[in-house]
């Protein structure tokens, strides 16, 4: 097993038990993640850096500057350190940090005090994390997903040489 263990620049405390080894039968390999007091200032420099480790250093993907680019005409950087683009996905128990039913009330607060955020000009609302994924799914489960006649066109080809009536 693989066991990550963030610790903090100044004060090196350990790290929580939900991060730690669940099995003492295999030794670990331990990957320090020395993460500042507080992530830092600023916060996103820390967190940006923290997900282009988890997603591509630690998987020997490209990362930073050598990311491949998604538009097919830019060209690809040179000399990347790694092969492609990475992936990271965490999963955390909560009841190893707190009791589960205290951590949902208190998500439950931080969503209503950020939703209840006065906006700033030209917005008519502060948006957390899934909100803009949230509304399009609706919007496409009642008017379905738009298409553009040339994808329709080639669709409708597609379906011909498998004798499918689209």
């Amino acid at each position: 097993p693989c066991l990550i263990q963030p610790t903090s620049f100044q004060s090196h405390r350990p790290a929580p038990r939900a991060l730690r080894s669940g099995s003492q039968s295999r030794r670990p390999l331990h990957i320090l993640v020395a993460i500042p007091d507080a992530l830092a200032l600023p916060k996103g420099y820390a967190l940006g850096s923290i997900l282009d480790i988890f997603s591509a250093v630690l998987s020997g993907a490209n990362y930073g500057p050598w990311v491949p680019p998604f538009p097919a005409y830019v060209p690809m950087p040179e000399n990347q350190p790694g092969k492609g683009l990475g992936h990271f996905l965490g999963a955390m128990r909560i009841d190893a940090f707190r009791k589960s039913e205290d951590f949902k009330k208190d998500m439950d607060q931080w969503i209503q005090r950020f939703r209840s955020a006065k906006t700033i000009e030209g917005y008519e609302k502060v948006l957390i994390p899934g909100d803009p994924e949230r509304e399009f799914e609706a919007i496409r489960m009642k008017e379905g997903i738009p298409l553009l006649q040339t994808v329709v066109q080639d669709l409708t080809e597609v379906g011909r040489k498998f004798n499918l009536n689209l």
